[in-house]
């Protein structure tokens, strides 16, 4: 037998396909039907069995939401409650809390690092601030509901001197620094002291600067609107005038140095020196209106009036000595104008004229004081109305041709002269009456007065307390006016 092998061959003839094959020899035909593809058809089979898997997708997703579980879990541990218009997050050492640190625990506010904002973000136009009085966060700038604010509590304060930031914990409140200039300021009412070749601060409350600088112009030019101090650290011979404004409060602090020039307080001025030495201020000091100045343990001396008192200013001054020295004019010690209020505690001042009022509603007291003059009256009243109180052990003295106390006759006295500590007032007068009251009230509790004329008046009255009366006598040229007490048989 012969075997061959023919390849495929196809045949198309009427949709009839004839397929020859050979195998080992044998001749086999087969007949099969043709079918042509039909694309439309397949496309409609694939698009609806695409829609019956969507629809399958569809129902199985929905079946599985109706059984979907949602909780709601608290990230600072607590109950959830409406915000309403503003919500606090509390950071304290760096880790959320729940509640706000309590106020004895010696937390403060970082106000840098807090901010305010919609949904939490920042925005700088709205600051938070702790008022450590009553413990409570009030939000300044606030303009939205739903504002989140993030406060952050630490438990020390920052204090930059110069550009090294210092640490100080809330229970400390004090920090010893080098010194490195010849003036230091500080704000936030913190206070300095020298000791040993350092600077001690205390009283730091808040975060705070200090910084050193070379002349006290500089450092007045740079204090802000919280209550600055400034320590003089050398002596300052420029000629400068130190200006304080209505919104400014500044102690300024000799520290026994010396300060050359004028001072003007317009805002709230504390001049003193903390020293055990007096500090020296060579020029005047003007309290302009509506201002408070305390003056304490300096020496002031000057050619002009010492200490001028603007109308409606308060000055205190203690433990001061004042020196005006001018041979071309007469100067005071210190001159009052209308509505000032003036209190001399513990003080010496020696001038031209001692004290001068000027003006209308001026109110001075004079407490355990000196008041000497170099030829003119020691207490004048020029005009207008004053009520004055000396009290305690003063002494009074208008040398020259001037008189101890004189009062106007076109103004208004009233003037008290009493006891403090069993220490009585002395009014003295080297030519004139010790006592010249042109119109008012002469108060006469206790004291003693001592002129070469009798005390005089016009149209005023002497009141005495009660069971004494005035009494006055001439021993050796020199009248001497006291209190003697009234016996009753």
């Amino acid at each position: 037998m012969i075997s061959k092998c023919y390849p495929k061959k196809y045949l198309q003839n009427d949709n009839v396909m004839i397929t020859y094959i050979n195998i080992k020899g044998d001749f086999v035909m087969r007949l099969k039907k043709f079918k042509e593809r039909n694309n439309k058809q397949i496309g409609i089979i694939i698009f609806t069995i695409t829609c019956v898997l969507l629809v399958n997708g569809v129902m199985l997703y929905r079946t599985f939401a109706i059984f979907e579980v949602k909780t709601n879990q608290n990230v600072i541990k607590g109950t959830v409650q409406d915000p309403g218009d503003i919500y606090f997050a509390y950071y304290v050492d760096e880790k959320i809390k729940k509640d706000m640190p309590q106020k004895n625990e010696g937390y403060i506010l970082d106000e840098e690092k807090s901010y305010c904002g919609e949904l939490g973000a920042k925005d700088e136009s709205i600051k938070p601030t702790l008022n450590e009085e009553d413990w409570s966060i009030t939000v300044k700038g606030m303009k939205t509901s739903r504002t989140k604010c993030n406060l952050y509590f630490r438990k020390y304060y920052k204090v930059k001197v110069d550009e090294t930031e210092h640490q100080v914990q809330t229970s400390s409140k004090e920090l010893t620094i080098e010194t490195s200039g010849n003036i230091l300021l500080c704000n936030n009412g913190i206070t300095a002291k020298e000791e040993s070749n350092k600077i001690h601060l205390s009283n730091i409350t808040k975060d705070s600067t200090c910084r050193f600088y070379e002349t006290s112009t500089d450092a007045i030019n740079s204090i802000d609107n919280t209550k600055n101090y400034i320590l003089f650290l050398t002596d300052e011979e420029t000629q400068s005038t130190m200006t304080i404004t209505d919104l400014q409060e500044v102690t300024i602090d000799l520290n026994g140095h010396t300060k050359n020039g004028t001072i003007s307080n317009s805002g709230t001025l504390y001049l003193k020196s903390s020293k055990e030495n007096k500090g020296i201020i060579n020029g005047t000091i003007t309290t302009n209106s509506n201002s408070h100045t305390e003056i304490e343990n300096l020496k002031i001396i000057s050619t002009n009036h010492s200490i001028i008192a603007r109308n409606n200013s308060f000055v205190h001054i203690k433990n001061i000595e004042i020196s005006v020295s001018n041979p071309t004019w007469t100067p005071a010690g210190i001159i009052l104008y209308s509505n000032s209020n003036a209190e001399v505690v513990d003080s010496k001042v020696y001038a031209p004229f001692g004290i001068i009022l000027e003006g209308n509603q001026n109110s001075l007291l004079v407490q355990n004081s000196n008041i000497e003059t170099s030829g003119s009256t020691a207490l004048q009243v020029s005009s207008g109305i004053a009520n004055i109180m000396v009290e305690g052990l003063c002494k009074i003295s208008g040398n020259g041709n001037g008189y101890g106390i004189w009062s106007n006759a076109n103004a208004s006295s009233t003037i008290t002269l009493n006891m403090l500590d069993n220490q009585i007032p002395t009014i003295t007068a080297e030519q004139q009456a010790a006592i010249y009251l042109g119109y008012g009230v002469l108060n006469w509790q206790y004291g003693e007065a001592y002129g070469k004329r009798a005390n005089s008046s016009t149209q005023s009255v002497t009141l005495t307390r009660k069971g004494t009366s005035l009494t006055t006598e001439n021993q050796a040229g020199t009248y001497h006016t006291y209190l003697n007490q009234i016996t009753t048989e």
